[in-house]
């Protein structure tokens, strides 16, 4: 039936005590709470694939959500899809489980491949903004670029190094001006994008500062984005720290 496909919805919209409820009930055996939670549970896989397979389809295969779900997947059942009930073996335990972490996925906006796509255009369009006023860049930093290449670099943003400088310094909109920066001059050599992953790895690591890091591709943050180098010198001025720009 039609309206069995979007259950899924009634699960999301259930407190964890109903939910609760209705799993002990379908775990004792009545009836009625088992069909339902058999049906549920159904729904919850189709939604759950049908936006994994989307996501992938779309080149949005990646980011916080996505990753958790499909590192639950493959590590407890070996499989990058939701399993059906017969290869969870109709267990109960088993299907409140799968339900539980696919809702984590369905309840994020991140899973919906047209939310994605919406938030990425936006994304684009803020750094082209960005840097279209940014001092000692007279032009628009994806000029010439295909939207394939946007989006790659999008992508890119997500990745362990990138989150990374994100997450370790400034607010995110000031390093990922400096970040798109680099991702363009490095995107000009055949190794550059792996070079600018080792540099990132070795600023993870303490072993250069974010300013070393970005010099291995071309860009000296003192240069080319002097207002934040000033900036972050005054922050750090009076204090032992070396660990972001020198």
């Amino acid at each position: 039936m039609a309206r069995d496909r979007y259950l899924y919805k009634e699960w999301l919209a259930m407190s964890q005590k109903q939910r609760e409820a209705l799993y002990l009930k379908a775990l004792d055996g009545d009836k009625a709470s088992l069909s339902q939670f058999r049906k549920i549970s159904t729904s919850i896989r189709m939604e759950t694939n049908f936006r994994l397979r989307s996501l992938q389809q779309g080149g949005k295969d990646y980011g916080k959500q996505y990753d958790n779900l499909m590192y639950y997947l493959e590590i407890e059942h070996n499989i990058t899809r939701v399993p059906t009930l017969r290869e969870l073996n109709n267990d109960v335990d088993e299907m409140m489980t799968v339900n539980e972490q696919a809702a984590k996925f369905l309840r994020s906006n991140y899973s919906d491949i047209s939310y994605r796509r919406y938030v990425d255009r936006i994304r684009v369009r803020n750094l082209e903004l960005k840097f279209s006023m940014e001092n000692g860049l007279d032009r628009n930093i994806f000029e010439g670029y295909t939207e394939k290449q946007k989006q790659a670099f999008l992508k890119w943003l997500d990745t362990e190094q990138a989150s990374f400088a994100l997450d370790e310094y400034g607010t995110s909109d000031e390093i990922i001006v400096i970040l798109a920066d680099a991702y363009h001059e490095a995107s000009k050599t055949t190794n550059g994008i792996r070079t600018l992953n080792t540099a990132l790895a070795e600023f993870e690591a303490g072993d250069i500062n974010f300013n070393q890091a970005m010099q291995k591709v071309g860009v000296s943050i003192s240069d080319r984005h002097a207002s934040r180098y000033r900036a972050w010198m005054g922050k750090l001025e009076g204090k032992n720290n070396g660990h972001y720009a020198r």
